[in-house]
């Protein structure tokens, strides 16, 4: 092997390393973020279910009370079965205007 040859070896083995070092701190660092993310939607979901266990509180309430149209809004917010408005229409793109 040539010094030319040789050098161009080390060079290359010396890219490699540093490639290797900034995929490896790439690495660490979506680590940390998808941490960060997990932590934050497991929050959310925590909120959730808190919400859910208010709404399902109010329903009884509001048929303790006899207030059947306010118990009905409350389980519809428990399961997301809400009805449509009236003239509603499902848009023909999800594009904005």
């Amino acid at each position: 092997m040539n010094k030319q040859q040789t050098a161009r070896n080390d060079c290359a083995e010396r890219d490699s390393e540093v490639t290797i070092e900034g995929l490896s701190s790439e690495i660490s660092r979506l680590n940390v973020e998808l941490t960060c993310a997990s932590e934050a939607h497991e929050a959310v979901l925590a909120e959730n279910r808190r919400m859910k266990d208010a709404l399902r509180a109010a329903e009884e309430a509001f048929t303790a009370a006899g207030n059947k149209e306010m118990a009905v809004k409350m389980q519809q917010g428990v399961t997301g079965e809400r009805p449509r408005p009236a003239g509603f229409k499902l848009p023909s793109s999800r594009r904005a205007a």
